[in-house]
């Protein structure tokens, strides 16, 4: 019991220790000088924003507070992906005031809504394959007009808790976490 132990706090030590390390490389990578930084703080966002973590640095000859909003992606397997909003259609047509036609087209495609035609290659909802030429363009058009928009919101948010940072890790098996980020404006 006690070997088991000592075990455990030499294997939290050594991730502690990798930790410590990867903070330091994130904050280089942040443009801090490591040797002016007082103090760090990392703290959860609550609720539905886009920055997953506020990082707060302290500047020890500035008397300065960094704030930085991270967005956090994590990636597990090297085919896998990552959901990156949750919102209903509804919420959508009242963000990007989405006409009725493409609202409705949406709602076939996640189907939100069932379609009435037969022979659908999936049953649950409608491709947008299947749709007329006329409502494959409508959705595209408006995608492509409100791209910026659509994109940022989507991304970065556009609440006080909007991110500044775009943070991918891969977690693969056995090995030590890959990461990358960039800030999310570029």
């Amino acid at each position: 019991m006690k070997r088991d132990i000592i075990k455990l706090g030499s294997k939290t030590a050594k991730s502690g220790f990798r930790n410590e390390e990867d903070a330091q490389d994130w904050l280089t990578v942040m443009n801090y000088d490591i040797e002016e930084i007082k103090n760090v703080e990392a703290v959860k966002v609550p609720g539905h924003h886009k920055a997953d973590i506020q990082v707060k640095v302290t500047i020890t000859f500035k008397r300065a507070l960094g704030i930085e909003n991270l967005s956090l992606k994590l990636v597990t397997t090297s085919t896998g992906f990552n959901q990156i909003d949750k919102r209903e259609i509804e919420k959508y047509v009242e963000m990007w005031n989405i006409p009725a036609e493409i609202e409705k087209a949406l709602k076939l495609f996640t189907g939100k809504k069932r379609s009435t035609l037969k022979n659908l290659k999936d049953s649950r909802r409608m491709l947008l394959t299947e749709m007329s030429q006329k409502i494959q363009n409508s959705i595209v058009d408006f995608f492509t007009q409100n791209k910026i928009l659509i994109v940022t919101d989507l991304l970065k948010g556009n609440d006080e808790f909007s991110a500044d940072r775009f943070m991918v890790v891969w977690k693969q098996d056995g090995k030590n976490p890959l990461w990358l980020i960039r800030d999310i404006n570029v």
